[in-house]
């Protein structure tokens, strides 16, 4: 029998990670995220899940192309369309500014399916 995941099933997925393995790399990345943010203008931030726990929780990547009005303000337009001379189009969580709550799949999926029916309706 195959393991069901959800909320319902009988099964769950079980991992066991030994952070004794990962520790140093996962270190080098917090420090890396540290100096993107820094020298981004941001302002870096280490889960506590990491510091305090050592646990990972995956997390879900926003900014980076945020949607603005104009260039001078952000990446893309409302559509996901970097700004400039037919730039290419971004549709993930890059696009969204800031956290908007806990597991935004879809709501970075609406925005997504949005840009696309706008773009083909142009």
């Amino acid at each position: 029998m195959k393991p069901r995941f959800g909320l319902f099933a009988k099964e769950r997925l079980a991992l066991d990670w030994d952070i004794r393995n990962s520790r140093k790399t996962m270190d080098a990345v917090v420090e890396f995220h540290k100096e993107l943010a820094t020298a981004s203008g941001g302002k870096p931030t280490v889960s506590p899940t990491w510091t305090e726990c050592r646990d990972l929780i995956p997390p879900h990547p926003l900014g980076g192309c945020n949607m603005a009005n104009g260039s001078e303000e952000g990446v893309v337009d409302h559509t996901g369309q970097v700004f400039g001379p037919q730039g290419p189009y971004v549709m993930d969580g890059a696009v969204i500014l800031r956290a908007i709550g806990r597991n935004p799949s879809r709501t970075t999926a609406a925005v997504a399916e949005r840009a696309v029916e706008h773009r083909r309706n142009e």
